[in-house]
């Protein structure tokens, strides 16, 4: 029993969202790969990579679970899926959390932040 039928409504709309998700994976590391650096890192970077590397990770498990597995195939591969899903979008969240709120503890040092400027 194949899947594909299940999922995707044409062979043409699975050789889409395979394409879409390896471009999205190769946009990512690019990125990714921008930013590693060897001098010593400060937690504003760390975050950006980790945000990087978290959303390279949600990309490359979406397009094995929905390309690969099929996310129709039994319940326990779309409740991975869908768990797949929390879990990144809570890890990308909690990221930008800690990014942003270095970023304003590094601007709270400056005088300018007393002054409103």
């Amino acid at each position: 029993m194949g899947t594909d039928s299940v999922v995707f409504p044409s062979q043409a709309h699975q050789i889409l969202s395979t394409l879409l998700h390896l471009l999205g994976c190769s946009i990512l590391s690019f990125c990714l790969a921008r930013r590693i650096c060897y001098k010593p890192i400060t937690i504003a970077k760390f975050c950006t990579m980790a945000i990087f590397l978290d959303s390279w990770l949600f990309v490359f498990s979406g397009g094995l679970v929905v390309n690969g597995v099929g996310m129709s195939f039994n319940d326990a591969s779309c409740l991975s899926g869908v768990y797949l899903c929390i879990v990144f979008y809570a890890l990308s969240k909690i990221f930008i959390y800690v990014f942003l709120s270095e970023k304003v503890r590094a601007h709270a040092k400056g005088e300018g932040f007393l002054f409103g400027i």
